[in-house]
């Protein structure tokens, strides 16, 4: 697990394994008392994340890659960082 703070707001990076750069999900608290998001990571068979869903099963993010990693689209349905 992975923690980053911005300002008032954090995020927790949840990944497959100790070692691992695969993400599994992440945890993202807006401010003190308000209530925790957790969104989904879908990755390919390198790690790298093609999908994030929300706890509802909706996609909020996705992209494609070629064959060397170069990102060849990325969409977002909402407003949504997805930094790995």
């Amino acid at each position: 697990a992975q923690e980053c703070r911005l300002g008032r707001s954090s995020s927790l990076y949840i990944y497959s394994d100790q070692g691992s750069h695969e993400p599994l999900a992440r945890v993202d608290r807006a401010a003190p008392g308000e209530a925790d998001e957790v969104l989904y990571y879908h990755t390919d068979v390198n790690g790298a994340p093609e999908e994030m869903t929300d706890g509802g099963g909706n996609i909020v993010w996705e992209a494609g890659y070629q064959v060397w990693g170069n990102l060849t689209h990325e969409k977002e349905t909402r407003p949504v960082q997805q930094n790995l």
